[in-house]
C-alpha cells in the first residue's frame, strides 16, 4: 500500500494559490474608500484666486479653434464690438481671396495686474504673437502676423465674468 499511496502523491496536482492576496485586497479597498470622495469633489478655489486670466486664455483658445461664438460669449460691450470687427475683417478678407482662415497662437503671455479697490474690472496684461493663416486647396500661407500687447479688462463682480474692454491693438 505504501507504493500505491506514494504513486498517487507524486501525480497529484498541486493546489492553485489564491489569485488575490488578502493584504493587497484590503489595501486596495481602503485606498478606494478614502480617495473616492477626494476625486469626486475638486478643491475649492480660494477667494483670492482670480478667474480673469483664465477668461482671457479661454478667449484666445476660442479664436485659435475658430470657435468665434465662444469668443463672443466671453466678451461684452466694447470688447464684443472689437472682437466682432476683427473676426468680420478676417472672414471678409478670406472670402475675397476664396480661401479659409485659421489662427495659430504662437505665444501668449497673460498676467493679471493689480486693480484699484473701487474698480469694477480686473486688468489683465496680454502679450501675444498670432499667425493668421490663409488656406486655399492644399496650400497654406501666413497672410498676417498679429503681434503686440493689450490690456483686457474683465468684470470683477459678475456671475459670469466677461471681458468688457480691450485696450491696445489687436488687428
Amino acid at each position: 500500500m505504501t507504493g500505491v499511496a506514494q504513486i498517487r502523491g507524486d501525480f497529484e496536482l498541486p493546489r492553485a494559490r489564491a489569485h488575490v492576496k488578502p493584504r493587497v485586497m484590503k489595501f486596495a479597498v481602503v485606498a478606494a474608500v478614502v480617495l473616492a470622495p477626494l476625486a469626486a469633489h475638486p478643491p475649492v478655489a480660494h477667494a483670492t484666486d482670480s478667474v480673469a486670466p483664465g477668461i482671457v486664455r479661454g478667449y484666445f483658445a476660442a479664436l485659435a479653434r475658430k470657435d468665434f461664438s465662444r469668443a463672443f460669449e466671453l466678451t461684452s460691450g466694447d470688447a464684443l464690438e472689437r472682437t466682432e470687427h476683427m473676426v468680420g475683417t478676417l472672414n471678409r478678407e478670406a472670402a475675397q481671396h476664396h480661401a479659409q482662415v485659421e489662427l495659430r497662437v504662437r505665444s501668449l503671455s497673460v498676467a493679471e495686474q493689480p486693480a484699484a479697490a473701487d474698480a469694477d474690472s480686473v486688468p489683465v496684461l496680454v502679450s501675444f504673437d498670432i499667425d493668421v493663416i490663409g488656406r486655399k486647396w492644399i496650400f497654406r500661407r501666413v497672410a498676417r502676423r498679429l503681434t503686440g500687447t493689450a490690456q483686457f479688462l474683465v468684470e470683477k463682480e459678475a456671475a459670469q465674468p466677461r471681458i468688457v474692454a480691450i485696450l491696445g491693438r489687436l488687428e
